[in-house]
């Protein structure tokens, strides 16, 4: 899959697997190590990402070359890790965890720059969750939108005043603060 990838999309990734760095930080070790190899490098331009897995560290880390992170950006790389690789790795299964990975991150940037790649489901593509929006609790009590008028009055402690709106309907207090919505 990834000599392919190299000859079809010219994307070089490397996938490092290491007992461990030896008690440097993996970040550091990675960075080294795309750096040594030109992933990313600045002469001319390179897409290249790069996986190191420390096994015995129990640590991992994605580099991603600056040409590639209109596409995948590092958050990105992490989230598709976070959902791909950390939970075959929390099983001990290291070489599932890096095919899912690989397969993600292939199908992802075959989606965003358009190209097929033989051997890459698709469908392991990252897409981003569909996020739903609640209605917040006030709305959903009274079912009242923010379109329709209000009615403000401060309530006082001293009770000296007393103030009621003729026409206005008390749904909430807070802070002090009377909120009545008016059927106007």
């Amino acid at each position: 899959i990834l000599n392919r990838l190299k000859e079809r999309a010219d994307i070089e990734f490397a996938v490092v697997t290491v007992p461990t760095t030896g008690g440097e930080d993996i970040f550091e070790y990675s960075l080294s190590l795309a750096r040594g190899w030109g992933i990313g490098s600045k002469q001319g331009e390179k897409n290249g990402l790069l996986l190191v897995v420390a096994v015995n560290d129990r640590k991992w880390r994605v580099q991603v070359s600056r040409h590639l992170e209109g596409d995948l950006t590092d958050g990105l790389a992490g989230e598709i890790a976070r959902q791909r690789l950390v939970p075959q790795f929390r099983q001990n299964n290291y070489s599932q965890g890096i095919s899912d990975f690989v397969q993600a991150v292939v199908a992802t940037l075959a989606e965003k720059r358009g190209f097929q790649l033989e051997g890459i489901d698709q469908s392991y593509a990252y897409r981003e969750p569909v996020r739903r929006t609640r209605p917040t609790r006030a709305r959903e009590a009274s079912g009242v939108g923010l379109n329709q008028p209000a009615c403000f009055g401060f309530v006082s402690f001293a009770m000296s005043i007393t103030w009621k709106p003729a026409e206005c309907q008390v749904s909430s207090t807070r802070f002090s603060v009377t909120v009545g919505l008016c059927d106007a």
